[in-house]
């Protein structure tokens, strides 16, 4: 369960790569918000660990995310203010909450507790390295042609996302992938811990 948002993103990344108007016209701009929005989430997400091991109960884990959800409010609304859309709010809080499964419901067991301490490097060299290895690969453009960056609306921006945005559907990719199998695997360890504790009771 924990792992599903993280697989649904990364569907997302390379369905835009083949097909870029399948998910709307201006998908690729979006789904570069939701990346660059992601660097916050890796931010929060010590908090968010912090949260996924401790004793407290669901209700209350679910006050603290909201909690914590709202203080973002101010540094992601102050990003679509300026850039007059309110489309950045939609990819932070979409980011945010794909991570409540994990938060709520997950990470009981040692094993569980364990992987929720890893979340957040997990999550950070995720990015960094994605970043760094699809800024030098030479990836095809696929289904990204001059004319699908042309109805981006790209103005006054610049930089190798911008002119090559094969390399963000890429790095959106793999990125979602690696978390979703680290989910996924935590959950398995999780389960595996669990069944193991109920043959050892007498």
């Amino acid at each position: 369960m924990a792992a599903a948002p993280d697989f649904v993103l990364a569907a997302a990344f390379l369905l835009t790569w083949v097909a870029p108007t399948t998910l709307g016209q201006q998908a690729v701009r979006r789904l570069m918000n939701v990346i660059e929005l992601e660097f916050i989430v890796v931010h929060a997400t010590g908090a968010l660990g912090a949260i996924a091991v401790s004793g407290m109960t669901r209700s209350m884990k679910v006050t603290m995310f909201s909690g914590l959800a709202v203080v973002y409010f101010f540094f992601v609304g102050a990003i679509s203010k300026m850039s007059g859309s309110v489309w950045p709010l939609v990819s932070f809080y979409g980011l945010m909450f794909a991570k409540l499964p994990a938060v709520v419901f997950g990470m009981r067991q040692a094993e569980g507790k364990k992987g929720a301490l890893l979340w957040w490097p997990v999550m950070a060299v995720a990015y960094v390295m994605g970043a760094f290895v699809t800024a030098f690969l030479p990836l095809p453009r696929l289904g990204i042609t001059a004319q699908v960056i042309a109805a981006q609306g790209f103005v006054n921006e610049g930089g190798i996302w911008v002119d090559e945005p094969q390399r963000v559907m890429a790095f959106g990719f793999l990125y979602f992938v690696v978390l979703g199998f680290y989910a996924l695997t935590s959950s398995l360890q999780e389960v595996t811990a669990a069944a193991d504790g109920a043959e050892e009771a007498p």
